[in-house]
């Protein structure tokens, strides 16, 4: 478990740094088609 965890740390930030990003996108997204609609 000591190892996965070490693994998983180690990636961990990587990816949430690319979950942010994608989220952080799909709200300019959903601004701009709020926006167009409203």
């Amino acid at each position: 478990t000591i190892g996965s965890a070490w693994t998983s740390a180690a990636s961990s930030p990587v990816e949430s740094q690319e979950k942010r990003r994608e989220e952080k996108r799909k709200k300019k997204e959903v601004g701009k088609m709020v926006r167009v609609n409203g």
